[in-house]
């Protein structure tokens, strides 16, 4: 009885070892850094702060042409922002210094993001309008920003 036992108890020991665990799934690209970097003044559930930082949820120029949200997050904003019915007066810094991979994996991440549906912002399309305004030092205006030519990316078929 005791052989029966102890071998019954090897077998679902082996058994058991040899059932692969569930893969912890990893969160999405970009992510980590929003929660880092963003998260403080965008808030992590998108919503921001009333106007000093403007809300990423439900926000045209999150959702919309991709050129804008590049533009932003390379070289910052600066002014008197109007999102919704609201205005607001905080100040986005540039993040320029990181990665053409790593700016695409963030804004992709806040464009897939609390119900927003905007398509993938390519690392290309990032380097592109790198290159294009490698001379600027300035923040962008909100005005600048609503300019149509803002809107696409250099190089690109229907700039």
């Amino acid at each position: 009885m005791m052989r029966k036992t102890l071998f019954l108890f090897v077998l679902a020991a082996w058994m058991g070892c040899k059932q692969s665990p569930s893969p912890i799934p990893l969160p999405p690209p970009g992510m980590a850094f929003y929660e880092k970097q963003c998260a403080s003044c965008h808030q992590s559930d998108g919503e921001g702060v009333l106007r000093t930082f403007p809300p990423l949820k439900n926000n045209a120029t999150v959702e919309g042409p991709h050129g804008r949200l590049i533009r932003l997050a390379l070289h910052g904003l600066e002014g008197e922002l109007l999102s919704g019915s609201e205005v607001y007066r905080g100040a986005c810094p540039p993040w320029g210094h990181l990665s053409d991979e790593d700016l695409a994996d963030i804004l992709t991440f806040i464009r897939k993001r609390w119900g927003n549906n905007a398509p993938p912002v390519p690392a290309d399309d990032i380097k592109m309008i790198r290159l294009f305004y490698r001379d600027r030092t300035t923040p962008w205006t909100p005005e600048e920003l609503k300019k149509p030519e803002n809107t696409s990316v250099p190089g690109v078929a229907g700039w």
